[in-house]
């Protein structure tokens, strides 16, 4: 009987650690995907399709707690291609859940579409003035929207979930406001003119540096955001997360918990009712820009 090596044993283990130490963080869902679970981009047409675009911070962007799968006809955009969507979006710049993926289910499952598209470009600790023109992701916004202006793409409903770092940064309300309204023109210069819905969000539990109080909500970011609507005709109000500011909502204090996912999806799908007619209704709401 050959007698066991365990040096070599003890090599090959670390090898395929490392390999796939290296490949999980931003490439997990990649290698992962099966015929299966691409749809060909020529299948699409916007008769269909509801097309959302999401963004912001991490809130938006897969940090959330506990993986979910799309059980209706649901595709995630990433890079010209559709994939079923599952948990981690392809697009957003974490490996965990989202709420885009459980909302989506829900409008379907409630008659308000009969296909969704998830076109979601989410990256965690940012903050408006990043995606405002200048802004080192106003280049990301801009080149998925031309990328989807060349597949024919129209989005229905623009979905901005965004706050806690301006609460961070102690933003002023005019600040904010005009920082948005500079990402809201990178999608009106580019032919995309679908509503959008902010979210009220701006908790934060971390504590102010000088004060060391707790920051908790921000009011100076809620009125901005909520000013907006009041500015705008194309912007509406979207979910309100500042209230699940509880720790069971939140598993980390800040990023959402299973509990804390589904009643985030929930708020959304509360508002979005408030403005978006049902499949097949007779009744129809125009959206322009103004």
């Amino acid at each position: 009987m050959k007698k066991v090596d365990i040096s070599k044993i003890v090599i090959l283990f670390f090898i395929v650690f490392a390999l796939g130490f290296i490949s999980s963080p931003n490439v997990y869902s990649f290698n992962k995907l099966s015929a299966g679970d691409t749809l060909d981009i020529k299948q699409f047409n916007n008769e269909d399709f509801t097309v959302i675009f999401t963004f912001g911070q991490s809130n938006s962007a897969n940090y959330g707690q506990g993986m979910y799968t799309c059980k209706q006809d649901v595709y995630n955009w990433y890079k010209g291609k559709m994939f079923k969507a599952k948990d981690p979006l392809l697009g957003a710049d974490n490996n965990r859940g989202s709420v885009w993926t459980r909302l989506a289910d829900k409008l379907i499952q409630e008659n308000f579409a009969k296909k969704i598209l998830i076109v979601p470009i989410g990256i965690g600790s940012t903050e408006v003035a990043q995606w405002a023109k200048g802004g080192k992701h106003n280049e990301l916004v801009l080149q998925t929207i031309k990328a989807l202006n060349t597949q024919g793409i129209i989005v229905d409903y623009i979905l901005w979930h965004q706050g806690e770092s301006d609460n961070l940064r102690n933003t002023s309300k005019e600040l904010y406001i005009q920082r948005f309204e500079s990402v809201r023109e990178t999608f009106r210069n580019n032919n995309q003119n679908a509503p959008i819905f902010i979210a009220i969000a701006s908790y934060h539990p971390s504590e102010n540096s000088l004060t060391k109080k707790k920051l908790g909500i921000d009011p100076t970011i809620q009125e901005a955001q909520l000013a907006l609507t009041k500015i705008h005709k194309d912007i509406f109000l979207g979910a309100n997360t500042d209230k699940l500011d509880k720790s069971y909502y939140r598993h980390d204090g800040i990023h959402f918990s299973v509990l804390g996912l589904e009643k985030h999806a929930e708020l959304w799908l509360k508002s979005l009712k408030k403005y978006i007619p049902k499949v097949n209704s007779k009744c129809f709401i125009s959206f322009q820009a103004f």
